[in-house]
């Protein structure tokens, strides 16, 4: 129970035994079309490491064309684990010589998160390296406990067949007392499914196979047990300086991976070797001119066997792809090797010509041809990059040809271009003609305007056609037309306006609805900021704007018990079945009451949005400008008011203008996916004075949040008045108050649905003749009624006292007192509605 932190990320075992690993912070990379991008709010992504899930800002559109590799790291210690690393290099004129050892290993006899008998020991033994047969039955016979999702086992018939072994949940003491812990084992591959339940946990339901004795479920009561393992690397490598224009070098790399620990099966396969060469030299081809080209001839080779692991990733996100190795889980011999030429200059002109080959085992060899090359003259900027794939296996042929290239005319203030990308990719099956399905081919132009980079204030307008193809027999024909329109503005020379716009429109055409299941749709990205300042601070307003189109994850929660006093919500047993329910948990009072947290949990079910997020910041505060001024201006320095606005809108709404406008307060429930919005407006008078001051607030929140059940949505308004008064210079008053509304609305729980109006009034005297005793008295009336259901109300008088007393360097006396009385007009004074 509980939580167990580790330097920042944590493991989370939940009511159903379920182990929740957390990426540890800042580890992941996340590549675009191969092209490394940057984490935050202000560049390409953010990341909630808690649900592991990535949101794209709107400098990056992602369509159904987005290549997106995600690398990262996580803790998933199951084994008291010893790490060993030791690297050193060294150093002379013309020799580097660099070794490294790391050796990482579980210690078998230690596991943390699972309990080994001896028969799941014997099962491990067994198995060997086939990590996927360590599935072991997870049905624990146990007491009753209301805080666990238990089960009870039956007896059933279905097409005259006896099941006897059923689990059904239940929540009698008298027959719920099995704890089942469920793993994925694919779609028809269990008998289970997981249902919706208000319990508060995953609950699974049996589902008997058809009279063939097909599976329709994708669950069993197993778990997936969690080998020991060791993987150990030893490099060895020395770069040779042959002259001052050749140099050499090779590294050997040796690699020990242990999949299972306990068993000695496989253990023939373990131990993995990789090697890398490489030979360069460059030549001037003339010595007579500063700026004389000169050519570079390298050649390379990598080798790794089949079992060779490397302890991280060391090719390129877009290695296979480049190559067309579909089957790359599959280990095998590998060799890579190639020869390159490249023709430069001081002045950045160049042209690099590559031969690669790569073969794999003894089932795929390919062969690429790579041309690069980049001019300038005269502010004239000409880029090329192209390739040419052939590759062989016993099952598929392919043909993979890609090129991209931009010209780019510098001038004084801006600069124009033009920028090309074509791919054409062909699989087919030896001695056939027709296309594979994962043939495409796409053709993409784009032309663009900006200014130049060294400026402050920048801008940039660009637009792009995109035509794909898909096969169709032997041929390629047309699938979709794609037309995308971008800009951007940079206005921050001027510290007191600055303002930053980002937009980005495409447009998807199909163009044979026989070739794609996709639809005609459209993409909008959108980001607005505009901070200013005007009449030298008097008004300040700091305005942001967002829209987007894109999937919206439908999510599930749970309550987990933790430490008494470390949580937000506590439990209370509604109905009396001694079950916590989802709907029995509420915001905790009290400390001593706050035992539980809430989890959410994301699925994989998403629904098409479109969204806007709209922030607003407006203060006026004329007591910068006039606080040292007489008459009509010194009134006016001591008003001042604030005012804060923001909402985030996820609909299904197609109609633009209605989707994307942050004012729309009326969007059907239907069409309403998620929404978080508030509105505060206080107004100050004589805000900066020690004598006197008024406030006048108001306030309204409202959320919605879409789940696996439904909806859930809430809402608060509150009017408020506030008056703070020293009478004299030992006597101050505070007196407030407040009014308004709370709603509370679920789609799945309608036991907690309530419309509750509610005031309040509330005074303080207090009386303070020093700075180390102070006393107060306070009075407190309340009142809330109900206007759904039943009508209820509640009336709600708090009388106290505070005495705090102060000893200088010493210590302090604090004693409060308050008398309360609630009345509450229903009898059942035990639900939500009651609670609230």
């Amino acid at each position: 129970n509980g939580i167990e932190r580790n330097q920042g990320p944590y493991k989370l075992k939940g009511a159903n035994n379920e182990l929740f690993i957390v990426v540890l912070s800042g580890t992941e990379k996340v590549y675009i079309d191969g092209v490394l991008i940057k984490r935050g709010q202000e560049f390409d992504y953010v990341i909630d490491y808690n649900t592991a899930e990535i949101t794209f800002t709107p400098k990056q559109l992602i369509t159904k064309d987005s290549r997106i590799v995600v690398e990262f790291e996580y803790s998933d210690k199951n084994y008291s684990r010893s790490t060993f690393f030791v690297g050193n290099e060294l150093e002379s004129k013309k020799i580097k010589i660099k070794f490294n050892i790391y050796s990482e290993q579980d210690s078998k006899n230690q596991p943390l998160q699972q309990e080994l008998t001896p028969q799941k020991k014997t099962l491990l033994r067994n198995i060997g390296n086939n990590l996927d047969n360590a599935l072991y039955p997870n049905v624990d016979s146990v007491g009753f406990d209301e805080n666990e999702v238990l089960y009870k086992i039956v007896d059933t018939t279905v097409n005259s067949i006896l099941y006897d072994s059923v689990y059904v949940y239940s929540t009698n003491p008298d027959s719920a007392k099995f704890r089942l812990g469920f793993s994925f084992v694919g779609q028809g591959k269990g008998n289970y499914v997981q249902i919706n339940s208000t319990a508060n946990g995953k609950v699974f339901k049996w589902i008997a196979p058809d009279s063939n004795g097909v599976r329709h479920g994708s669950y069993e009561p197993v778990e997936l047990l969690v080998t020991p393992k060791m993987q150990q690397l030893y490099t060895l490598g020395f770069d040779y300086l042959i002259s001052k224009r050749t140099k050499t070098g090779f590294e050997i790399a040796m690699s020990n991976n242990d999949l299972n620990l306990f068993s000695p099966l496989d253990d023939k396969n373990n131990q993995g070797l990789a090697v890398k060469y490489y030979f360069e030299n460059t030549t001037p081809l003339s010595k007579k001119t500063e700026n004389t080209w000169s050519i570079t001839s390298s050649a390379n080779y990598e080798f790794k066997n089949n079992f060779f692991k490397p302890i991280e990733r060391y090719r390129s996100s877009e290695f296979e792809r480049d190559w067309n190795v579909t089957n790359n889980i599959v280990n095998e011999y590998e060799h890579l090797s190639g020869i390159r030429f490249l023709f430069a200059n001081k002045k950045n002109n160049l042209i690099n010509y590559q031969f690669n080959s790569f073969l794999k085992g003894t089932d795929y060899n390919a062969y690429m041809n790579s041309l690069n090359t980049a001019f300038n003259k005269k502010n004239f900027y000409l880029t090329y990059d192209g390739s040419l794939l052939n590759s062989d296996a016993v099952q598929l042929t392919t043909q993979f040809f890609k090129q991209k290239g931009s010209i780019i005319k510098k001038m004084k203030f801006i600069s124009a271009g033009i920028r090309g990308e074509q791919e054409h990719n062909c699989f087919n099956k030896p001695h056939s003609d027709t296309l594979q399905q994962n043939s495409f081919s796409f053709h993409q132009y784009e032309g663009f305007l900006q200014n130049a980079d060294s400026a402050k204030n920048k801008f940039m307008v660009n637009y792009k056609h995109r035509n794909d193809y898909a096969p169709e027999l032997s041929k390629l024909r047309k699938s979709t037309v794609a037309d995308e329109a971008g800009a951007m503005l940079d206005l921050i020379k001027n510290e007191n306006n600055q303002l930053r716009i980002n937009f980005t429109y495409r447009n998807l055409e199909i163009a044979d609805t026989d070739l794609t299941k996709q639809k005609n749709d459209y993409s909008i990205l959108g980001r607005l900021e505009y901070n200013a300042k005007f009449l030298k601070g008097v008004f300040n307003s700091g305005t942001y704007y967002e829209i987007g189109s894109g999937l919206e994850v439908k999510k599930e929660f749970y309550y987990v018990k933790v430490v008494t006093g470390q949580g937000v919500y506590s439990w209370t047993d509604y109905n009396g079945n001694k079950i916590p329910e989802l709907n029995e948990f509420e915001i905790a009072a009290f400390a001593d009451q706050a035992n539980y947290i809430k989890v959410y949990v994301p699925t994989d079910k998403y629904v098409k949005s479109n969204s806007n997020q709209f922030n607003e910041v407006f203060n006026i505060n004329p007591y910068v400008v006039y606080n040292n001024a007489k008459g009509f201006k010194k009134f006016i320095s001591r008003l001042s008011n604030q005012t804060i606005y923001h909402v985030d809108h996820k609909t299904t709404i197609d109609d633009i203008l209605e989707a994307y406008n942050p004012f729309n307060n009326e969007i059907a429930d239907s069409n309403l996916l998620t929404l978080n919005s508030s509105f505060r407006n206080i107004f100050y008078f004589n805000r900066n004075s020690s004598k006197y001051g008024i406030e006048l607030g108001y306030q309204e929140n409202n959320g919605k949040t879409l789940l696996v059940n439904g909806f859930d949505s809430r809402s608060l308004i509150t009017r408020n008045v506030k008056l703070r008064w020293n009478i004299i210079r030992e006597i101050a008053l505070n007196a407030g108050y407040s009014e308004g509304n709370k709603n509370n609305r679920s789609e799945y729980l309608t036991s907690r649905d309530y419309a509750i109006n509610f005031f309040e009034t509330e005074n303080i005297l207090s009386f303070q003749p020093n700075t180390f005793f102070r006393i107060s008295l306070n009075y407190t009336y309340a009142e809330k009624k109900n206007t759904m259901g039943l009508k209820e109300y509640s009336i709600n008088r708090k009388l106290g006292t505070e005495i705090r007393y102060n000893i200088k360097s010493s210590g302090s006396f604090l004693l409060r007192v308050n008398y309360i009385n609630i009345s509450y007009s229903n009898d059942n004074n035990n639900t939500p509605v009651a609670f609230e």
